[in-house]
C-alpha cells in the first residue's frame, strides 16, 4: 500500500517537534514533512504531491488562511485541516471557506491522527480525480434563491432561532454547511451533532449572520442552466419530503430521538450529489438526466456508465470529506442500493432508501417506478401507516 504524504504547517517549532514525536509510529502508512510558514509549506508542496495538508491558522507574514487557499487554488485534491488555538472568530469563520476539517489547540494526537486517517481513506474512495478537485475545491453550495433571500430578511429583522433553523432546514447547501462548521474541533462539542436545528441552536444567530452576510458560507444560486425536466427548487422539495418520512419511518420502527434526527437529516441530504452536479458539472447533469429520462432508468445507472459513480458516491463523498457522522454518509451513499432494503434492523440507511422509494412512488405510482425502486407488497405492507395520516 502506498504510504499517504501529510504536511505540517506551524510557526511554533516546538508544536511541529511534538508532532514529529506523537507521529512517529505512523511512519509507516504516512510520509510527513513539516513547515515552519507558508512560504516553506508552498515551496515543499511545488516539488511534491499532498494527500492532506495540516495548518495553524496564526502565523506570521502568511496566515494559515492564506496558505490553504493557496493550497485549494493549486492543489486542490490535498486535503485541507486548519488547527485553531485562540478565539479569533473572523478567522474561524473565514476557514469555513477554505479547510475541509478544524481541529483545535491544544492538540489531542488520537484525534488528529483519526481525523487524518479517515481524510485519507475518504480520497482512496473517490477515484474519479476530475470530480475529486471539483468537491475538493468547494467552500461552499449554492441555495435557492428564495430561500436565501428568505434568511438575509429574516437576518435583518431579527428573527427567532427556531425560525432561522426552520429555514436552514429547506435547503442542503446551508443544512450541510451549518452541520460541517458544528461538528468542527472549534466548538469543543464531545458528541456529533446530526439534527440541524440542534446545530443552528448550537451557532446562534450570530454565527448564522456571519456565516450568511459577511463570510459568503451560503451562496445565492444564480445558474442560469435550464435543464428540461429539472429544477433545483423541485429537487430540494423531493430532498424534504425524504427527510420528513425518514422521520416518520423512524419514530414508526421504534428509533431514539436522536436516531429520528438523524435519519430525517440523513433523507434531506440524500441527493446532495445531485445538487453538485447542477452546479459545477452542469453537462455531465444534463447528459445523464436526458438519458434517464429516455432510457426510463434510473440516473445513478447512467451516471456510474459516464463516470464511474453515482451522484450518490458524489455526494457522500462531500460530506465524508466534511467529517459529518458516517450514519449520514452511508444512507446518502446507500440510497439507490436495493440491498439497504435487505439490511437488518431498523437503520438509517434502510430507512432512508424506503422513504426515497416511496416519495418516487407517491409522485409517479407506475410500474416502472416501482420496479426501479423494488417496491412490492412487503414494502407497501410497512409503509401503509403512512396512507392513513
Amino acid at each position: 500500500m502506498e504510504k499517504k504524504s501529510i504536511l505540517f504547517v506551524d510557526d511554533e517549532q516546538k508544536i511541529l517537534s511534538g508532532l514529529k514525536r506523537s507521529l512517529h509510529k505512523n511512519r509507516e502508512v504516512w510520509h510527513m514533512d513539516f513547515a515552519s510558514s507558508g512560504k516553506a509549506a508552498l515551496e515543499t508542496m511545488s516539488n511534491r504531491e499532498f494527500d492532506v495538508v495540516v495548518s495553524d491558522i496564526r502565523m506570521p507574514e502568511m496566515d494559515g488562511i492564506r496558505l490553504l487557499e493557496e493550497v485549494k487554488k493549486h492543489y486542490p485534491k490535498a486535503v485541507r485541516i486548519v488547527l485553531s488555538g485562540y478565539a479569533e472568530i473572523e478567522k474561524e469563520n473565514k476557514a469555513v471557506l477554505v479547510a475541509h476539517q478544524y481541529l483545535s489547540k491544544p492538540l489531542n494526537t488520537e484525534e488528529l491522527d483519526n481525523t487524518i486517517t479517515r481524510a485519507c481513506n475518504v480520497q482512496d474512495r473517490m477515484n474519479n480525480n476530475e470530480l475529486k478537485e471539483v468537491v475538493s475545491q468547494m467552500g461552499t453550495l449554492p441555495s435557492l434563491p428564495q430561500v436565501y433571500l428568505e434568511m438575509t430578511e429574516a437576518l435583518d429583522r431579527e428573527a427567532s432561532i427556531n425560525e432561522i433553523a426552520y429555514i436552514v432546514k429547506k435547503d442542503m447547501a446551508m443544512s450541510t454547511k451549518v452541520l460541517q462548521i458544528v461538528n468542527s474541533a472549534f466548538f469543543g462539542f464531545i458528541r456529533q451533532i446530526s439534527e440541524i436545528r440542534e446545530a443552528v441552536v448550537y451557532l446562534g444567530v450570530d454565527t448564522i449572520k456571519a456565516l450568511t452576510l459577511s463570510v459568503h458560507a451560503f451562496e445565492e444560486c444564480k445558474s442560469s442552466r435550464v435543464i428540461k425536466g429539472f429544477s433545483p427548487d423541485d429537487l430540494m422539495n423531493h430532498c424534504l419530503k425524504v427527510g420528513n418520512i425518514s422521520k416518520k419511518l423512524a419514530i414508526k420502527q421504534g428509533l431514539n430521538r436522536k436516531e429520528q434526527d438523524m435519519a430525517q437529516t440523513s433523507g434531506i441530504l440524500h441527493d446532495l450529489g445531485r445538487l453538485i452536479l447542477f452546479s459545477k458539472k452542469p453537462d455531465i447533469f444534463e447528459k445523464s438526466h436526458a438519458a434517464a429520462l429516455q432510457k426510463q432508468t434510473l440516473e445513478s445507472d447512467i451516471e456510474n456508465e459516464m463516470m464511474g459513480m453515482t451522484h450518490a458516491d458524489l455526494g457522500a463523498y462531500l460530506l465524508d470529506l466534511w467529517n459529518l457522522p458516517y450514519e449520514i454518509v452511508e444512507a446518502v451513499i446507500r440510497h439507490h442500493d436495493s440491498s439497504a432494503d435487505s439490511l437488518d434492523g431498523p437503520g438509517i440507511a434502510r430507512i432512508v432508501y424506503m422513504a426515497n422509494g416511496y416519495v418516487h412512488m407517491k409522485d409517479d405510482d407506475s410500474v416502472k417506478t416501482r420496479e426501479l425502486y423494488c417496491i412490492d407488497h412487503h414494502f407497501c405492507k410497512e409503509t401503509a401507516f403512512l396512507e392513513e395520516e
